[in-house]
């Protein structure tokens, strides 16, 4: 997820190993899911997602992936 930090718009890079929903979880830091967002990838393959953030509040929060058996959680500060 870049940039990190972020003010506007954060783009997120992953690859599937099927197809099928991959879906985003963001969290304030004491675990409050802020907002989901869920998409339907058409195959297996390397895709890129912008994502709007400029409606949140400063602060520290988790970014969360999940497609499948796979599921990553990184850091993300919105200035």
């Amino acid at each position: 997820v870049s940039p990190n930090p972020a003010k506007d718009l954060i783009t997120a890079d992953f690859t599937t190993a099927d197809a099928g929903f991959v879906w985003f979880l963001l969290q304030d830091t004491s675990g409050k899911v802020v907002k989901t967002w869920h998409a339907e990838m058409p195959a297996k393959g390397t895709f890129e997602t912008e994502f709007d953030v400029s409606d949140y509040a400063a602060g520290s929060y988790y970014f969360t992936l999940s497609s499948g058996k796979f599921l990553r959680t990184i850091s993300l500060v919105i200035k």
